[in-house]
This record gives C-alpha cells, sequence and structure tokens, in this order.
C-alpha cells in the first residue's frame, strides 16, 4: 500500500474496469429494385420517430442541397441599414 506522508492513510481504491460499449447496428445492405445492384444504406436505426419525405427527395444525393432548391431565399439586410 502507498501511504501520502499525512499518516497511515492508503491511497489505495477499487476501479472496476470498463465495460465496452457496442453500438447499434447503423449500415444494412439492401437490393436495389431498378438496377438489382446491392446498395449499402448507412445510418439505419438513427432516427427514432417518425420522418417525412417530400415526393421526389433522393436519399442517394445530399438532401440538404435538395431541401434548398425549392426554398425561397431572402437577402440579409447588412447590419448597419436603417428601415
Amino acid at each position: 500500500m502507498a501511504h501520502d506522508g499525512l499518516g497511515s492513510v492508503p491511497l489505495v481504491r477499487y476501479i472496476p474496469p470498463m465495460t465496452k460499449a457496442h453500438a447499434a447496428p447503423t449500415e444494412k445492405i439492401v437490393r436495389d429494385s431498378k438496377s438489382g445492384r446491392s446498395v449499402v444504406v448507412r445510418g439505419v436505426g438513427a432516427l427514432k420517430g417518425h420522418l417525412t419525405l417530400k415526393k421526389g427527395v433522393d436519399l442517394t444525393k445530399p438532401i440538404a442541397s435538395q431541401a434548398m432548391k425549392g426554398a425561397k431565399t431572402r437577402k440579409l439586410e447588412p447590419a448597419h441599414a436603417k428601415h
């Protein structure tokens, strides 16, 4: 036992072993019905709730850029502009 010089207090303590974290599988291999090829779908099971997609959204392409296509853009005025 180790001592710190302040008395006979032992500096030994029990540290339990760390448990291993098991990540849920987030990839799934599916067959594309149009081409017949196997495709890896990432992120399966990551969403706990429901997700409603607009018609025409292609999940194999970046979703953010598809969402911005139909969005109206607004110009930001400089902070020093007066109304």
